[in-house]
């Protein structure tokens, strides 16, 4: 592993620890097992599935609002230095209460070595998630919030007007304006099995979960189902300009969890031209 990615995630987990966090530091031990210990104290924390190789930079984290509770669990793995090759893990954890509760109702996780600028983009610090934590702007001080959240402006009919994307400034750790993350799945084709199990007629909402959120949506004039793939969220920062995370579309099928997808506005409503192509 090159020396300088070891001495940045290093310098991440020291950042994180003066934030105020819980961070937990494991090693796989001497016997080459690859495994790490995760702590009693992160037993809600996402299952440990070892990476195949202890690749920089690989992540697993899940972020989640529920109610008026909210948290984050991620674990980072790098290859540790010394005389032994072994894997070491770096837990981050935060949880809060909301006290007006979530802004955005669900879960979201990923993993992967590609995740990583993903992961570390969602801050270290749960009250994020929180509907009455209030907006950061630009020129505002970093600290553990990396600058979030940023809310999408809605207009009277709850159609996105704008929203003021950040980013933290590293040169000066203030919060400056950035680009809007781009479409990545958006309009993209829906796995088939969803569209055959819930193109359905009258059947209006969102289907999936995780990197594959189909929405489909009933155009009752032309008689037939519409639909397009989007992305999951946990907040308005994650979507494209002219989009939120809207967390109150029906589900598909009606018993599955509450998820946030990036859709235009308004919330809690989908019709044909919001998917079509």
């Amino acid at each position: 592993m090159p020396r300088a990615y070891a001495s940045r995630v290093r310098a991440i987990a020291v950042a994180l620890l003066l934030s105020g966090c819980t961070l937990y530091f494991g090693d796989s031990g001497g016997d080459g097992s690859n495994t790490v210990d995760i702590p009693p104290d992160a037993a809600n924390a996402p299952p440990y599935m070892p990476p195949t190789s202890c690749q920089p930079g690989y992540v697993q984290g899940t972020w989640r609002c529920e109610g008026s509770s909210a948290s984050f669990y991620v674990t980072n793995y790098y290859q540790g230095a010394g005389t032994h090759s072994m894997c070491t893990s770096v837990l981050v954890s935060s949880s809060v209460t909301c006290a007006a509760g979530c802004a955005v109702q669900g879960s979201i996780s990923l993993s992967g070595a590609a995740a990583f600028p993903a992961v570390t983009a969602f801050g270290n610090n749960a009250a994020v998630l929180c509907a009455e934590t209030p907006p950061a702007h630009d020129g505002d001080a970093c600290g553990s919030n990396h600058c979030l959240p940023t809310r999408a402006a809605v207009d009277a009919n709850g159609i996105v007007v704008g929203q003021d994307y950040l980013q933290c400034n590293s040169s000066n750790n203030r919060c400056s304006t950035s680009a809007a993350p781009p479409r990545m799945t958006y309009m993209d084709p829906c796995d088939p099995n969803d569209v055959t199990t819930y193109a359905v007629p009258n059947a209006t909402g969102a289907a999936g979960s995780g990197s594959n959120v189909c929405l489909i949506a009933w155009d009752d004039a032309a008689q037939k189902s519409v639909w397009n793939q989007t992305t999951q969220c946990m907040g308005d920062w994650q979507c494209p300009a002219q989009m939120l995370c809207d967390d109150q579309l029906p589900r598909l099928p009606s018993s599955a969890s509450t998820i946030g997808v990036c859709k235009p506005g308004p919330r809690g409503t989908l019709t044909p031209a919001m998917v079509a192509p």
